[in-house]
């Protein structure tokens, strides 16, 4: 559940993009170096002031950002759910997960005491091992510049928590068309991480990595370009801002699919 969570805020960290005009959309297309699989991968986007939304290849809504209400929705195609996400779900979330670590742990307590070590493990086991604390903590002018998709950027280095820095480049957000839109976003989704991070049952803290989104959204600018080496268990990270261009597209595209119903996680928050 947890992870399921991670990977959707994830999205965000990953999603730069422009600005739609009138009856046209400004498409971004960012190329994913995935060094474990050795070829790119790319994500096509679509934002205006108040919106981004992430498209696959097949023009298929992945996930949809509304500024107004701060909430992202994201798709699972396979499975022809969605999920909703801001801060008061978060929070609802967390107090579900809350009740329910107390219920399990009750029952735990009323086993033999012999028992009730293995049984607490056992659920600890559940939700995965907890990863190194790999959030940036700072960002290092080192006073060149970059340029990709004819937008010039700022490189910077970042530390990482026992690993080679990193190196990013950076714009402020008024440098990209709808830019305010994305950091908006990013910030929105820093803040749902932090309520699943820090409101967790006081007698089972679940092992859930730091926020990653946090260094960028505080530092507010946005990175066109992020190259991260492999570390240890780290895979190296290629991402980079190919191209900006306008296109036509389906308003249907922004829509959710009728057939489409909430997921369990969503549910289990209610």
């Amino acid at each position: 559940m947890i992870h399921h969570y991670k990977r959707l805020l994830l999205i965000a960290v990953l999603s730069y993009c422009s600005q739609l005009t009138a009856g046209a959309s400004d498409m971004v297309v960012l190329e994913f170096n995935n060094l474990e699989r050795g070829e790119p991968q790319h994500s096509r986007l679509l934002v205006t002031n108040d919106t981004v939304v992430t498209l696959d290849d097949a023009q298929h809504m992945l996930s949809h950002y509304s500024v107004t209400d701060e909430t992202l929705t994201v798709l699972d195609h396979r499975n022809k759910t969605y999920t909703a996400l801001n801060t008061d779900s978060a929070k609802a979330l967390s107090a579900q997960l809350k009740k329910q670590i107390s219920t399990v742990l009750a029952g735990i307590k009323a086993l033999p005491q012999e028992q009730q070590a293995v049984a607490t493990e056992r659920l600890k086991s559940m939700f995965g091992e907890a990863s190194e604390n790999n959030t940036p903590t700072e960002f290092t002018d080192t006073g060149e510049t970059g340029q990709f998709a004819g937008i010039t950027c700022r490189w910077y280095t970042y530390a990482h928590s026992g690993t080679a820095p990193g190196r990013a480049c950076l714009v402020a957000p008024e440098a990209l068309a709808g830019g305010n839109a994305i950091l908006n976003m990013l910030q929105s989704m820093s803040n749902i991480y932090a309520i699943l991070l820090n409101e967790q049952h006081a007698e089972l803290p679940l092992p859930i990595p730091q926020n990653p989104m946090a260094p960028l959204a505080a530092f507010g600018q946005l990175p066109i370009r992020i190259s991260e080496p492999a570390s240890g268990k780290r895979q190296g990270l290629e991402i980079e801002l190919l191209d900006i261009k306008a296109v036509s597209y389906d308003p249907s595209v922004l829509a959710i699919p009728a057939s489409y119903t909430v997921s369990d996680a969503q549910k289990l928050g209610h």
